[in-house]
């Protein structure tokens, strides 16, 4: 450690060593002479830094030091991480100038031309300026950057005047918002192109400045930095999180305490490296619990290779609620071949669903205990993904597209499949887009070819292999000699992605996934079934794979369930091919395929009920997920008590706006003063008809059967009505506090978030059979009173202000359902009728 560095941490804030043997007396005469050690550190480093370490007014400073670095990890040896045969073609002939911080620098500088503008550089030969938020850019000159009207503010407009007066094209590109948005936005006016992570940013910019575009881009990575190569087995447990604590954001750190504590409770090895180390600000330590797992900063080459030891990485989103925007870590890792566990984030979940959120301590560990091979495939679609859509080569190809640059556009290179038998082969299960099928013998015109032969390929078989040319060099790619390391030799040519060439004699051989996957084995499978759990499934593949499939594959209890998924009718070629992977791979799941979509999960959940053989059921959709031990708990309590028909817990629900618990059980003791509910009617009516997820609870089969209770074919929301009539046929129910699952309510392929004019059809059809349930048992004064109101307003007026395509039609189906009520009596609302007045205009 520099020994200015060190001197810096000494004068730490006493706050930080809560918890450690620090003497706390006669602070301030410390803190004075401590300031004379700092005011003599430039002249005299080494005699300060001896004298220090005699001096015992600090020995328990220096104490705390030794304790952390007593704890820290000895950092693996990276020298044996080998980076030769780096694909380093470049792609635009387009120079660059740009002021940014070193990250997004490092990723942009191998895709064009670039030129760092640091405050004294004057603009010259320079195609575009690039301004990017940054607090003080890569060599700290622009330090200042963002006080209007400062020296250092004006000396940006005068570059941005230069560029003008050239017909330089001026491009303000912001990785800050919404946070920063205020901060930058005086910057932004500057520009004549604005580009933002965040898309719910859009309308703010386009309202301060109509005149100037407005347009979304991406974080990219840089495959010659942000590459698998070397990249540790997920057989290891080594996990690392670098980044900072920031105590501002108090619910980034709760988050934070969760995934860190989910980690130092299972048997891994977990290393912190503190970005801020050496700052003696206390809003950036980390609390104490987490000392012995911290080592200091390192330069960020260093880092990167580093993080090729630890295959497993922990992310923290800043901002959670964000249509498009994340952490960067979440690009910079996936693509480094990193499984990651991370914190809640509206865009990383609806697009990138390999990602583990992690939302009870205990989802860790069982993460950790699924088969390897299941991780593997996650961590290698998110390469694959990375490589394919998120490089810096496709970032700067949209910032040239929107100017108008004429440049040669991105496309997926041809692969020539060669096999014996074509009529059989159908490439267009494969998720690569660009394939010809060949017989032996024929021509290959394609630059890349591979062979199919007796091997079972997967669909992101091809993709995979691809996906490794960007970042390695090499003659060839291939699966089964080494993982994510170089070779001179492949085994075999069915599991070998060829390059046209001269010479087969630099390889690179890639994790074998997506190809002969074995059978998923049971730990037992003596125990009786116990709980049949009904999936419906309809296109959404990767979601039911990673978020539904993966929770209960984790959870202990699972030789006791039976699987059901439902296809709907998907038409989705990646969810039918991983159904039928299921149905080949998994022996105790089945799969039941209908051959049209329904449109509605009634149909597939009523069917589904039809395949149970169980004694009790519960429900999960593919998009949302089981966390902690909710359902665990659930099956323990109706398998010890028989007089149960029903046991209901609580539901987490995260949208684009925050993270809340739906605490039913809170609700029915507050009203019940029980958990244990012998009158169900009873407590209906006193509850208000509030329902619970129908994903938070176990039923017995037998209730549903001998009620003939079954969901509304063909419409929507039709839970909260099925939840009702199995509360209300049940003649005992017991409510326990405990959370089951997480609803994931801002998934953008969601039925209910998908407003169209039809959506409010599907709701006529539930609101139809709700009015006969409410009238046949005697509940429509209660729901009339206490519901209606409210639903209307905050439900349903507020879906219809997202209709965009014949508003008229989704206009006249919602009048239509209000009008269904018109008979019977409810409390005056003057807001509500004031919009349906507007409405009936």
């Amino acid at each position: 450690m520099k020994i200015q560095e060190w001197i810096r941490e000494l004068k730490r804030p006493i706050s930080h060593f809560e918890g450690y043997n620090v003497d706390k007396k006669n602070l301030e005469s410390q803190q004075l002479q401590l300031n004379h050690y700092l005011n003599r550190i430039n002249q005299h480093s080494y005699a300060v830094g001896s004298e220090i370490n005699q001096d015992n007014m600090f020995k328990d400073y220096i104490q705390y030091q030794k304790e952390v670095s007593a704890n820290n990890k000895s950092l693996f040896n990276i020298e044996d991480i080998s980076e030769t045969n780096l694909n380093r073609k470049g792609y635009f002939n387009k120079k660059i100038g740009i002021i940014c911080d070193e990250f997004l620098y490092k990723s942009l500088k191998s895709s064009c031309n670039l030129n760092y503008i640091s405050i004294d550089d004057e603009i010259r030969d320079i195609d575009v300026f690039m301004v990017v938020s940054t607090w003080k850019g890569l060599d700290g000159t622009w330090q200042g950057i963002t006080n209007v009207g400062s020296t250092i503010y004006n000396r940006l407009i005068e570059k941005i005047s230069v560029c003008k007066s050239k017909n330089i094209p001026v491009i303000f590109f912001s990785k800050e918002d919404p946070i920063n948005f205020r901060i930058f936005e005086e910057i932004a006016g500057e520009a004549e192109f604005i580009f933002t992570t965040d898309k719910g940013s859009i309308p703010n910019y386009q309202d301060k400045y109509p005149h100037i575009p407005v347009q979304l881009l991406q974080f990219p990575i840089d495959p010659h930095v942000h590459h698998p190569i070397n990249i540790q087995p997920l057989s290891n447990r080594n996990v690392i999180f670098a980044g900072s604590w920031m105590k501002k954001y108090q619910e980034r750190c709760q988050d934070g305490k969760l995934l860190f504590n989910g980690v130092v409770n299972s048997p891994s090895y977990f290393t912190i490296v503190d970005r801020n180390f050496y700052l003696d600000e206390d809003q950036y330590h980390f609390p104490a619990l987490y000392v012995p797992y911290i080592v200091p900063k390192v330069d960020h080459d260093i880092l990167m290779k580093l993080h090729k030891k630890y295959p497993f990485s922990l992310n923290l989103n800043t901002i959670k609620y964000s249509e498009t925007m994340c952490a960067n870590r979440n690009f910079e890792l996936q693509a480094m071949g990193s499984f990651l566990f991370s914190n809640y984030n509206m865009f990383v979940n609806n697009t990138f669903p390999q990602i583990q959120m992690i939302f009870e301590e205990v989802d860790v560990e069982r993460t950790f205990n699924l088969p390897s091979s299941l991780l593997e495939r996650a961590r290698a679609q998110s390469i694959q993904n990375m490589m394919c859509h998120y490089t810096n080569v496709h970032f700067m190809e949209e910032v040239l597209n929107t100017l108008n640059e004429v440049i040669e556009p991105i496309q997926q290179p041809e692969i020539t499949i060669v096999t014996t038998d074509v009529e059989r082969m159908d490439a267009h299960w494969q998720t690569y887009p660009n394939i010809t099928v060949v017989e032996h013998g024929e021509t290959i015109n394609s630059t890349y070819y591979t062979y199919f032969t007796e091997h079972v390929y997967e669909a992101d078989y091809l993709a995979d292999l691809m996906s490794a040319f960007q970042y390695v060099d090499a003659d060839f790619i291939t699966k089964g000699v080494t993982d994510y390391d170089y070779t001179d030799k492949y085994n075999d040519r069915g599991l070998t992605l060829f390059k046209q060439g001269n010479s087969i004699n630099k390889g690179f051989s890639i994790m074998d996934t997506f190809v002969d996957e074995q059978p998923f084995v049971l730990n037992s499978t003596n125990e009786e079934k116990l709980l049949s759990i009904i999936i419906p499934v309809y296109n959404n593949g990767s979601h039911l794979e990673h978020k539904c499939l993966r929770s209960i594959l984790r959870n202990p209890d699972l030789n006791y369930f039976e699987i059901i998924l439902v296809n709907d009718g998907s038409t989705d070629t990646y969810t039918i091919a991983q159904l039928n992977r299921i149905e080949r791979l998994f022996h105790f799941i089945k799969v039941v395929h209908l051959e049209t979509a329904s449109g509605s999960a009634s149909r597939p959940r009523n069917i589904g009920l039809d395949y149970a053989t169980t004694p009790y059921v519960t429900y999960l959709d593919p998009d949302n997920e089981w966390i902690g031990t909710g359902i665990n708990d659930l099956l323990r309590e109706i398998r010890d008590d028989n007089t149960l028909d029903i046991v209901v817990g609580n539901m987490l629900k995260v949208n684009e706006e925050n993270t809340v618990t739906h605490h039913y059980y809170q609700h029915v003791i507050n009203k019940m003063h029980t958990d244990y509910i012998t009158n169900t009617v009873e407590m209906l009516k006193v509850t208000g008809l509030k329902t619970a997820s129908i994903q938070a609870m176990i039923v017995k089969k037998s209730l549903l059967i001998d009620h003939q209770i079954k969901m509304v074919d063909g419409a929507i929301g039709q839970d909260s009505l099925f939840f009702l009539e199995m509360m209300h046929f049940a003649k005992t129910a017991k409510i326990i506090d405990s959370t089951v699952h997480v609803y994931y309510a801002a998934v953008s392929s969601s039925v209910t978030n998908r407003i169209s004019n039809r959506f409010f059809d599907k709701y006529l059809i539930m609101e139809t059979a709700r009015i006969q349930f409410l009238k046949k048992h005697k509940y429509m004064d209660t729901y009339m009173k206490v519901r209606f109101n409210f639903y209307m307003k905050n439900w349903y007026l507020t879906r219809l202000n997202k209709v965009r395509d014949n508003k008229e039609r989704a206009v006249t189906s919602f009048l239509k359902l209000y009008h269904l009520y018109d008979n019977f009596p409810r409390p005056k609302d003057n807001e509500l009728e004031a919009a349906i007045k507007q409405l009936e205009k």
